[in-house]
């Protein structure tokens, strides 16, 4: 992984994550623990520059949606509790799972095409199906 990468890292997991999971507490009203397998992006420097907007945006605009009501509030604070986000390289590795409070959302975040990537309304129409 070369200084440009780390770097990134570094800055992400000072600002960025703070702040996610202070959106997320704000639109749920509980902590939700956000963290990132940083593996996943070594030497990809395209899916470090895009994780804002590519992920974190679009999830937590959906996690929004979801707890728009105190009963969409309370289901994602009963089951979701962490979410661990992946880099993969092909979209057929992209994966998007809720288990033990653990929402794992991997994905190719380098990707200019949709199939690696997730929709607001997908992330929306999963937790509609799993909270």
């Amino acid at each position: 992984m070369a200084l440009q990468e780390r770097r990134l890292i570094q800055q992400h997991t000072d600002t960025l994550l703070p702040q996610v999971q202070a959106d997320l507490k704000q639109a749920c009203g509980g902590d939700i623990e956000v963290t990132v397998e940083w593996d996943g992006f070594e030497s990809d420097m395209a899916a470090l520059e895009r994780l804002p907007s590519q992920c974190f945006d679009r999830l937590v605009t959906a996690i929004g949606w979801v707890c728009k009501e105190e009963i969409g509030k309370a289901a994602m604070r009963e089951k979701v509790r962490q979410v661990v986000v992946r880099n993969v390289r092909t979209a057929a590795e992209r994966n998007l799972a809720l288990s033990d409070g653990i929402l794992t959302v991997a994905g190719v975040w380098a990707s200019t095409e949709w199939d690696g990537l997730y929709h607001q309304t997908e992330y929306h129409r999963f937790f509609e199906s799993h909270l």
